[in-house]
This record gives structure tokens, sequence and C-alpha cells, in this order.
């Protein structure tokens, strides 16, 4: 039961990827956002949410939420077109140049192990390519936090992303806390379609 809680956040992100080998039209979308925080103790609470925002303003969220013991997660989904103010607040965050130098993102070694952990990735779009840009925290104990000489690096990227990716963090988290109906759409895993 735990390695697959462990695992439940980074498993959660791989549709994605598939989608982006694929290679759909990219011209279609502005970004791919996943982030999630994972509570492996016994009552703990496991939050992962997804969203996708595509070039005409359409913005799709996935919201998923488990307090253990239950085995699984509550869903619920939201679609709506963001307003011409969010998009272009959007636009300004991906473009800042802290985020266009970001290296790619590197997951922590595996297996992990600690009981807390939480991460954030973006997929962005530009022209034809997509830059994949995140970062991981685990709590002390976790493999993502020994000091041995990859570890390090990879955390010392994780920290950069961290302050460079804080207000697309926060936009996410903006549009997450206001006050949105569910539409009663079916999950896509925020997929851009490659792999359907």
């Amino acid at each position: 039961m735990r390695r697959g809680l462990v695992l439940w956040f980074g498993l959660a992100c791989l549709p994605v990827g598939r989608a982006q080998r694929a290679q759909p039209d990219l011209s279609q979308f502005v970004v791919i956002l996943n982030e999630g925080q994972t509570d492996i103790s016994p009552r703990g609470i496991n939050v992962r949410s997804c969203a996708l925002v595509s070039a005409d303003g359409r913005f799709h969220l996935e919201r998923r939420y488990q307090q253990l013991p239950e085995p699984s997660a509550n869903l619920k989904v939201y679609e709506y077109p963001l307003d011409s103010v969010q998009l272009q607040r959007l636009r300004a965050i991906l473009d800042d140049e802290g985020v266009r130098r970001l290296p790619p993102f590197a997951w922590p070694p595996t297996p992990a192990v600690g009981t807390k952990f939480r991460g954030f990735e973006a997929r962005i779009v530009r022209g034809g390519q997509v830059q994949h840009v995140g970062y991981f925290v685990g709590s002390e104990g976790t493999a993502g936090n020994q000091l041995d000489p990859a570890t390090a690096g990879i955390k010392k990227e994780w920290k950069e992303a961290t302050a460079a990716l804080q207000p697309l963090f926060r936009w996410l988290q903006d549009l997450e806390a206001s006050k949105l109906e569910p539409s009663g759409r079916e999950s896509t895993l925020c997929s851009t379609g490659g792999d359907r």
C-alpha cells in the first residue's frame, strides 16, 4: 500500500507525458500543469490537480482529493473560458525569463522513503516544442533529501524552479480558489489528445 501511494503523484502525470510524445497539434495549447501533495500517514490527505489551458483560453481543471484510509479519491472536473486578464497574466508568467531558463524537470530518485511529498510541474508549449519544468519537495528522510552528489544537483535545480514557478503555482491556486461549479465533464487527465 505504501509504495502505491508514494508513486501516486508521479504516476498520475504519466498520461500527459505520453500525450506529448504522440505530438498532437501543440499550437492548440498554452500549458499543462500538474500539482499534488501526498501524505501517506494513516490519516493523510492526498490532493492532485491538473490543468490544461488551450490557445483559445479554455481552461480544463481536474482536482482529486483523498483522505486516507479511503481507498479512492473524489474527482471534480471544471471547464470554462478564461477571461482576457487571466490569460494575459498567464502568458506574462510563462514568458518570464526566469521560467524560460529553467532546466528540464528531473523526478526524484526512487524508491523514496518518507511520508509527505509535494510537487509541481508545467509543460509549456513554445512554438512546436514543449518545455518541461517543475520541482519536488519531500519530508525529511525522503530519498530526494539525501545529499549524494546527484541528488544535491537536482535539489539545487528544484530550489531554483520553486522560486521561478511560484507565480505560476499561485496563478493555478487562485483559479482553484475561485468559486467554480463542477462542469460535469469527464476526466481527461488533462491530456492534449495524442494518447486517445
